[in-house]
């Protein structure tokens, strides 16, 4: 026992371990049994365990760390991680011990690459179902995770196909004759997407209404178009203009004074007798009487015309000129407001009660015309002093007060007028205000479009510059490096020139573990970064040429704050300078170290990305070496994020084990160049 005491009360860290080991236990309780189950540690509650669990208390708030990160990926991107799950083989999320709160750690950032898919693919699915399965040629409810991540990635295509569905159902439902030639029989899922984009809503209008005309009027357009009339069932573009050229036709002026077609001529008439006896040619055109009206009515209409002296012609002419007139004195008459035969005799004999009628109808509409034309040319004053009289159906003494009183009227109406001439001068004025503000609007809108235009022409041309550069497996972006990187577990011996590139790269990388001063470090990563940037502003310029300077260059920073500004800060400047780009070296920082993952470190850096300056940016990614291609893709995720744009990415050099003849830079004249002529006054002195 004294023994125990003597050791206990020597230990000068036994109060730190006590503390330490009690936090482990109660504070990071779950990480603390994954820890001890990972590490097959049975803890027998004696000072020398508790003051192993105190030697890993960072190692349990790290994996405490991961199960916190772990809950939150759970609860918001459930979906994608159920999916990097199924890539290992899982139906299900297993049951989660170290290596799988680590795993899930390190892939959180493909969990949320892998919700967004799976959030894109639910919301087309929801409402663009029926676009999903033209995109895929077959109609199901449940989908492969290739099939989720490619409808994810054709949304744009998707879109376009839901689009051009809903026009198709719109013709459908609306032009359903025309839609029936178009179709002949089948159904829109039988009939091919490309001829389904071709249809047009204008050809299916025209098509309709031209069968509703073909119905009616067949003969007369069989008449008109003679044998180049195309077949009522023909849905071809030939058609469709031959359909909009007999509209054309029958709506001309030269059509509406030509006589109606009459498609049941007879060779046999006789309404030529009938104009014979009458000595007239307006019947038949103006004028057709019942067939009861026998020919020898027709002789007694003659004979009654021949004794007032007047013909059937000048009968004919009073009747449409007066037509109103006699309507209504037969409305008074006899309850019925038409025309009848006998008018025709009645209308041209001044002793007769239509003709007295029609006179007294006539005086009263010219004096009712009067006072409408004193309303038309004074009609403020006329509203302001009888409001909104009837002057068709009011009594007649209303009129003749309106044509007396003429001179009060006008005075009205000028006064309202010089009133309203104030009131619409200082709208005027208003007006032109409003539209002054709206034409420095539709300015202000217009010079936005043709901004959004120009950087849709600037993306697309620098997308094109890169387009035949190789992807990374864990990548989406376009890749370039100059040199064939072969690392020191190739199974060959590297040569002389393979053991230049390795070194320029550990020099380029200037970390500080090297066995060497940092004094060295520096000297050594100088010169790397002169001889880098100099190849590098070759490659560029021959790749981008004079646009170059649209694009903006971020280095990819390393996990630790003083190498990330040792090895970028005075690189990024000089291939800036160089070459007119915009350095994005002060507005992406490492804000908490992390630990090298080459090395064998778990813990991420921790980098704050300025949103402000990257919105908009055409981004250039750079960094030392490019294996799978994660760390560009992880950054491409951050920045597009803040409204960036990543082009590419650009390296010194490509991880590969396979040795190969030449290194890229070599064969620069095997790539596409930019479509416009690289800017050549630069010194291009390198050795190679």
């Amino acid at each position: 026992m004294n023994a125990l005491y003597t050791y206990i009360f020597k230990h000068n860290r036994y109060k730190e371990v006590i503390a330490l080991s009690d936090e482990a236990v109660t504070k990071y309780g779950n990480a603390y049994k994954v820890w001890a189950e990972h590490q097959k540690f049975v803890s027998r509650d004696t000072f020398q365990d508790k003051e192993v669990i105190a030697n890993h208390l960072s190692d349990i708030q790290k994996i405490d760390g991961w199960i916190k990160k772990c809950a939150k990926l759970k609860s918001s991107k459930l979906d994608g991680m159920l999916w990097l799950f199924r890539e290992k083989g899982y139906q299900s999320i297993p049951e989660l011990h170290y290596e799988e709160y680590k795993f899930i750690d390190e892939k959180s950032c493909d969990i949320e690459i892998l919700q967004n898919y799976f959030d894109s693919y639910s919301k087309l699915m929801r409402e663009k179902k029926e676009a999903v399965d033209r995109f895929l040629n077959v109609s199901k409810y449940k989908h492969s995770d290739n099939e989720i991540k490619r409808i994810a990635c054709s949304k744009d295509e998707i879109d376009q196909i839901a689009l051009t569905l809903n026009k198709v159902q719109q013709c459908q439902r609306l032009f359903p004759k025309a839609w029936e030639v178009f179709a002949k029989g089948r159904s829109i899922n039988e009939i091919d997407l490309y001829e389904l984009d071709e249809i047009s809503k204008d050809s299916f209008d025209t098509k309709e209404y031209y069968m509703k005309l073909y119905k009616e009027k067949y003969l007369l357009i069989q008449l008109i178009m003679g044998e180049s009339l195309c077949q009522v069932n023909s849905f071809t573009k030939e058609a469709i203009e031959q359909h909009e050229e007999v509209f054309c036709i029958l709506s001309s002026t030269e059509m509406d004074e030509m006589h109606p077609f009459n498609e049941s001529i007879q060779l046999e008439d006789t309404n030529q007798l009938k104009r014979a006896i009458l000595d007239s040619q307006k019947y038949g055109d103006d004028c057709l009487f019942a067939d009861s009206y026998s020919i020898s009515k027709f002789y007694a209409l003659r004979a009654n015309l021949d004794k007032i002296g007047t013909s059937f012609d000048d009968a004919v002419g009073k009747v449409k000129e007066n037509t109103d007139a006699i309507k209504a004195y037969h409305q008074e008459e006899q309850g019925k407001s038409q025309v009848f035969i006998e008018d025709y005799l009645q209308i041209v004999t001044e002793t007769s009660p239509l003709y007295k009628f029609v006179e007294s109808y006539k005086h009263e509409r010219e004096n009712r015309q009067k006072a409408k034309r004193i309303q038309q040319s004074y009609s403020k004053g006329f509203s302001a002093i009888y409001g909104t009289m009837n002057l068709d159906t009011c009594k007649m003494q209303y009129i003749l007060g309106i044509i007396s009183n003429e001179s009060e009227i006008q005075k009205k109406h000028q006064a309202i007028e010089e009133q309203e001439r104030i009131r619409i001068e200082r709208e005027r004025r208003l007006q032109e205000e409003r539209e002054r503000r709206l034409q420095e609007e539709r300015e202000r809108q217009i010079q936005a479009q043709l901004a959004e235009e120009r950087k849709r022409q600037e993306k697309a041309h620098l997308l094109e510059c890169v387009s035949n550069w190789y992807v990374p497996t864990h990548s989406s972006i376009r890749c370039f490096s100059m040199f064939n990187y072969y690392p020191m577990t190739c199974d060959f011996e590297a040569d002389e020139d393979e053991w230049d590139i390795r070194r320029l790269i550990w020099d380029f990388k200037a970390n500080p573990n090297r066995p060497i001063s940092i004094i060295q470090i520096m000297q050594a990563h100088s010169q790397a970064a002169r001889k880098v940037s100099t190849q590098m502003c070759k490659c560029l310029r021959y790749f981008f040429g004079e646009s170059i300077n649209q694009l903006t260059l971020v280095c990819i920073p390393s996990s630790k704050k003083e190498v990330t500004a040792r090895r970028y800060n005075d690189f990024s400047k000089m291939v800036c300078e160089n070459l007119g780009m915009q350095n994005a070296y002060p507005y992406i920082q490492v804000t908490s170290d992390g630990e090298a993952s080459h090395l064998g470190g778990s813990v991420k850096a921790e980098i704050s990305i300025d949103s402000d300056f990257f919105n908009g940016k055409y981004v250039l990614l750079f960094d030392d070496v490019i294996t799978s291609g994660r760390s560009m893709e992880n950054l491409k995720y951050k920045l597009e994020r803040a409204g960036a744009k990543v082009i590419a990415g650009f390296s010194i050099g490509r991880t590969i084990h396979t040795r190969q003849f030449n290194n890229p830079i070599d064969n620069l004249d095997q790539f596409k160049p930019c479509t416009q002529q690289p800017n050549t006054s630069y010194d291009d002195d390198l050795p190679f």
